[in-house]
């Protein structure tokens, strides 16, 4: 689409956090989450991102694992990290 950077219209992944994360990933919360019935360390996996906020970073759609049944949320960059576990 002509107003994405051409990274993102040729798949490749951006890395807004210092850590690229890509769709399909598990991750867990950071301390900067912003939702409050979800807590630090809660884990998800990946389904959408990451979509640019125009210079503020970037989000991810993210269905976390303890919601039954599961429900998009929206995470800003900052408050995911890859999960090494």
């Amino acid at each position: 689409m002509p107003w994405q950077k051409e990274s993102q219209r040729e798949g490749r992944e951006i890395d807004f956090t210092g850590h690229a994360i890509r769709k399909g990933d598990c991750v867990r919360l950071t301390r900067q989450n912003r939702l409050l019935r979800y807590h630090p360390g809660d884990r998800g996996q990946i389904l959408e991102g990451p979509h640019s906020l125009g210079g503020r970073g970037g989000y991810y759609l993210v269905v976390m694992d303890r919601d039954d049944p599961p429900r998009l949320l929206i995470f800003l960059a900052d408050e995911i990290e890859r999960d090494g576990a």
